[in-house]
Protein backbone atom coordinates (compact mmCIF):
# COMPACT_ATOMS: atom_id res chain seq x y z
CA UNK A 1 0.00 0.00 0.00
CA UNK A 2 1.36 3.39 -1.01
CA UNK A 3 1.49 5.98 1.76
CA UNK A 4 -0.26 9.23 0.81
CA UNK A 5 0.57 11.87 3.45
CA UNK A 6 -2.27 14.22 2.44
CA UNK A 7 -4.78 11.42 3.00
CA UNK A 8 -3.53 11.34 6.59
CA UNK A 9 -4.16 15.09 6.99
CA UNK A 10 -7.93 14.53 6.65
CA UNK A 11 -7.83 11.33 8.70
CA UNK A 12 -8.87 9.04 5.84
CA UNK A 13 -8.09 5.36 6.37
CA UNK A 14 -8.00 2.56 3.82
CA UNK A 15 -10.47 -0.11 4.90
CA UNK A 16 -9.74 -2.41 1.97
CA UNK A 17 -8.06 -2.23 -1.42
CA UNK A 18 -7.27 -4.62 -4.24
CA UNK A 19 -8.30 -5.90 -7.65
CA UNK A 20 -9.34 -2.44 -8.87
CA UNK A 21 -11.50 -1.60 -5.83
CA UNK A 22 -11.07 0.31 -2.60
CA UNK A 23 -12.99 1.47 0.44
CA UNK A 24 -11.84 4.42 2.54
CA UNK A 25 -13.28 5.79 5.77
CA UNK A 26 -13.11 9.31 7.18
CA UNK A 27 -14.68 10.62 10.38
CA UNK A 28 -15.71 14.27 10.35
CA UNK A 29 -13.62 16.25 12.82
CA UNK A 30 -12.83 19.82 13.72
CA UNK A 31 -9.92 19.61 11.26
CA UNK A 32 -12.18 18.73 8.30
CA UNK A 33 -15.07 21.10 9.03
CA UNK A 34 -15.86 24.47 7.52
CA UNK A 35 -17.17 27.43 9.52
CA UNK A 36 -20.75 26.05 9.32
CA UNK A 37 -19.87 22.75 11.02
CA UNK A 38 -20.05 20.67 7.83
CA UNK A 39 -17.22 18.72 6.23
CA UNK A 40 -15.30 21.09 3.96
CA UNK A 41 -15.71 20.39 0.24
CA UNK A 42 -11.94 20.08 -0.11
CA UNK A 43 -11.89 17.25 2.44
CA UNK A 44 -14.71 15.48 0.57
CA UNK A 45 -12.85 15.85 -2.74
CA UNK A 46 -9.68 14.54 -1.13
CA UNK A 47 -11.54 11.51 0.21
CA UNK A 48 -13.01 10.78 -3.24
CA UNK A 49 -9.67 11.35 -5.00
CA UNK A 50 -7.84 9.10 -2.55
CA UNK A 51 -10.44 6.33 -2.90
CA UNK A 52 -10.31 6.39 -6.70
CA UNK A 53 -6.51 6.64 -6.74
CA UNK A 54 -6.22 3.68 -4.37
CA UNK A 55 -8.57 1.59 -6.53
CA UNK A 56 -6.73 2.50 -9.73
CA UNK A 57 -3.29 1.82 -8.25
CA UNK A 58 -4.45 -1.66 -7.27
CA UNK A 59 -5.34 -2.32 -10.93
CA UNK A 60 -2.08 -1.03 -12.45
CA UNK A 61 1.07 -2.93 -13.29
CA UNK A 62 3.97 -2.53 -10.82
CA UNK A 63 5.88 0.66 -11.59
CA UNK A 64 2.96 2.42 -13.32
CA UNK A 65 1.95 5.78 -11.87
CA UNK A 66 -1.22 7.87 -11.94
CA UNK A 67 -2.13 11.50 -11.39
CA UNK A 68 -5.52 13.18 -11.42
CA UNK A 69 -6.13 15.11 -14.64
CA UNK A 70 -9.83 15.88 -14.12
CA UNK A 71 -12.31 15.61 -11.30
CA UNK A 72 -15.85 16.86 -10.75
CA UNK A 73 -18.09 16.55 -7.74
CA UNK A 74 -21.68 17.52 -7.07
CA UNK A 75 -22.87 17.45 -3.49
CA UNK A 76 -26.54 17.16 -2.65
CA UNK A 77 -26.29 17.33 1.14
CA UNK A 78 -23.76 18.50 3.72
CA UNK A 79 -21.11 16.09 4.93
CA UNK A 80 -21.34 15.21 8.61
CA UNK A 81 -20.42 12.24 10.80
CA UNK A 82 -18.71 9.20 9.37
CA UNK A 83 -18.01 9.01 5.65
CA UNK A 84 -17.33 5.89 3.62
CA UNK A 85 -16.04 6.12 0.04
CA UNK A 86 -16.10 3.09 -2.26
CA UNK A 87 -14.28 3.30 -5.58
CA UNK A 88 -13.46 1.05 -8.50
CA UNK A 89 -11.43 1.14 -11.67
CA UNK A 90 -13.80 1.47 -14.61
CA UNK A 91 -11.15 1.46 -17.37
CA UNK A 92 -7.38 1.07 -17.33
CA UNK A 93 -5.78 1.82 -20.71
CA UNK A 94 -2.32 2.54 -22.00
CA UNK A 95 -2.28 6.25 -21.16
CA UNK A 96 -5.42 6.95 -19.13
CA UNK A 97 -7.56 5.25 -16.53
CA UNK A 98 -11.03 6.11 -15.29
CA UNK A 99 -12.33 5.47 -11.80
CA UNK A 100 -15.78 5.83 -10.33
CA UNK A 101 -16.81 6.23 -6.72
CA UNK A 102 -19.70 6.35 -4.33
CA UNK A 103 -19.65 7.95 -0.96
CA UNK A 104 -22.02 7.44 1.92
CA UNK A 105 -22.35 9.71 4.89
CA UNK A 106 -23.49 7.46 7.68
CA UNK A 107 -25.82 9.83 9.54
CA UNK A 108 -27.35 11.59 6.52
CA UNK A 109 -27.63 8.42 4.43
CA UNK A 110 -27.04 9.99 1.01
CA UNK A 111 -24.97 8.89 -1.97
CA UNK A 112 -23.13 10.74 -4.68
CA UNK A 113 -21.19 9.61 -7.73
CA UNK A 114 -18.24 10.96 -9.64
CA UNK A 115 -15.75 10.03 -12.32
CA UNK A 116 -12.09 10.84 -12.55
CA UNK A 117 -9.88 10.13 -15.56
CA UNK A 118 -6.29 9.55 -14.54
CA UNK A 119 -3.00 8.94 -16.32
Amino acid sequence: MVRIPFREVIGAQVVEAGHGRSTLRMQASEHTQNNMGMVHGGALCTLADAAIGTALRSALKPGDAIATIEMKMNRIAPGRGGLLARARALHVGGTTAVGGWRSRISRAGWWRRGLRPST
